[in-house]
């Protein structure tokens, strides 16, 4: 019980300020998606609109997936349902069969089908404010 106490004591000022960071990101990322909206609109680009939006739903299921992957290594298997890793196909990499040239095993493998959801992600961002900044700069 002591224990317990002393690390809510503890843990109590880096959880409140990580949680006070996340709220002013979160506020941040909409007032700055809603400003690109709003400068999509007055540039007469129905497309840069459309483009701005998917973008927005992009970068909501790569944060999605980051907060998926660390909840998963944490939470108990009876929550992997509700777990946005749970629905990508499992692509397993043992690290010691990379890092001796497929002479050892580990014994253990790393799920690296969410790293590669996620760049994809980032990728597929990347063209679409490309293509949101071309059009916006021809109208």
């Amino acid at each position: 019980v002591v224990a317990g106490i002393a690390s809510v004591v503890f843990l109590w000022q880096p959880l409140s300020e990580m949680i006070k960071a996340l709220y002013q990101r979160q506020c941040n990322w909409f007032f700055l998606y809603f400003d690109m909206i709003y400068r999509a609109q007055r540039s007469g680009s129905i497309l840069a609109t459309i483009g701005v939006l998917l973008s927005a739903v992009l970068e909501v299921l790569a944060y999605l997936l980051q907060i998926s992957v660390l909840i998963s290594w944490v939470a108990p298997v009876s929550w992997r349902k509700f777990l946005l890793t749970s629905y990508l196909p499992p692509l397993s990499l043992d690290p010691a069969t990379v890092l001796s040239a497929g002479k050892g095993s580990s014994g253990w493998n790393i799920n690296i089908t969410p790293f590669i959801a996620s760049h994809v992600l980032s990728r597929i961002q990347r063209h679409l404010a490309r293509f949101v900044g071309r059009h916006m700069r021809q109208q």
